[in-house]
């Protein structure tokens, strides 16, 4: 495994000059050039589940600027926000930051919301996965029970040796997120669902 730089092309170029035997880029990236067809496998996003918060678009602004949030409020996308918010809560619990390899993903589907989530060993020898249904209206509860679930799964261990913590602090959860088996046929276990948001 080896690090690549460069923008799509760069990328691509360096794959058909043999410099690399294969290379992972983001679907969306591909889409929006139009180079799709160079992809020769799709990695479902339940299994590659990618890192919390990845792919939203944030907006900060002045809490006294009431009229530019009032604008805001019409680009917001409820249903994605509360996603980023399970994904972001996930990640406080387990207090993990930027080298940690911990991967969330929140799905939105009638008025629920299905969040995956795991952590890995830096060397991908070790991988805890979980995922549960919850209440839309309470994401950061969800969040709060699937890294709750994933510490009683190993993650404990995992993060103590990359210096995280190991031990949850305040309220596990409010609400009532469940245990997904993958049965629910509205929310496919591959995650194949429309987000209605590109990108997402």
């Amino acid at each position: 495994t080896r690090t690549i730089r460069g923008n799509v092309d760069t990328r691509l170029r360096k794959l058909d000059a043999g410099d690399f035997d294969a290379i992972i880029l983001a679907g969306a990236g591909l889409t929006r050039l139009g180079l799709q067809g160079r992809a020769t496998e799709w990695l479902e996003r339940t299994s590659w589940v990618p890192a919390p918060g990845q792919g939203a678009l944030a907006i900060v602004t002045r809490t006294d600027d009431d009229a530019t949030r009032q604008h805001l409020d019409d680009l917001n996308d409820p249903a994605s926000a509360a996603s980023v918010s399970a994904e972001r809560s996930l990640l406080e619990v387990l207090g993990g930051g930027c080298q940690v390899p911990i991967g969330a993903l929140g799905v939105p589907f009638d008025q629920k919301l299905r969040l995956w989530g795991l952590v890995a060993s830096p060397d991908g020898k070790r991988i805890v996965r979980g995922d549960l249904t919850g209440d839309l209206n309470t994401p950061e509860a969800l969040g709060q029970a699937l890294a709750a679930l994933l510490q009683e799964r190993g993650a404990g261990p995992i993060l103590a040796e990359l210096g995280e913590p190991t031990e949850i602090g305040g309220p596990v959860a409010s609400g009532e997120p469940s245990m997904s088996d993958g049965s629910d046929e509205s929310v496919p276990s591959d995650g194949s669902v429309e987000l209605g948001e590109p990108g997402r």
